[in-house]
């Protein structure tokens, strides 16, 4: 997936909020990628500590009910994927030794 970044080792200068749609993507994808806080920061250029505290006040509820349907479906993601390891190792365990 493509992310528009700010730059080479470059983040976001302290104390210039953050537009709202970046922030929408920065959150949307950490949740339907599941990548961390620190990665995204890297991948947006915008402090780590900054994206926690945005995942913090998700967490105590102050967000809308939209991230709940990512989150549902970055999960439903996962089991899909842990279902289809597990049919692979049946399967390999089932196979005759030659």
């Amino acid at each position: 997936m493509f992310y528009n970044t700010i730059g080479e080792n470059q983040t976001m200068t302290k104390g210039i909020p953050t537009d709202p749609e970046l922030k929408a993507k920065i959150l949307r994808t950490i949740h339907e990628e599941g990548i961390t806080a620190y990665k995204a920061s890297e991948i947006f250029g915008v402090q780590k500590r900054t994206i926690s505290h945005w995942l913090e006040k998700e967490a105590n509820g102050k967000t809308s009910s939209r991230n709940y349907i990512a989150e549902i479906n970055q999960l439903k993601k996962r089991l899909d994927n842990a279902h289809r390891v597990i049919g692979e190792l049946v399967a390999e365990v089932k196979r005759p030794k030659e």
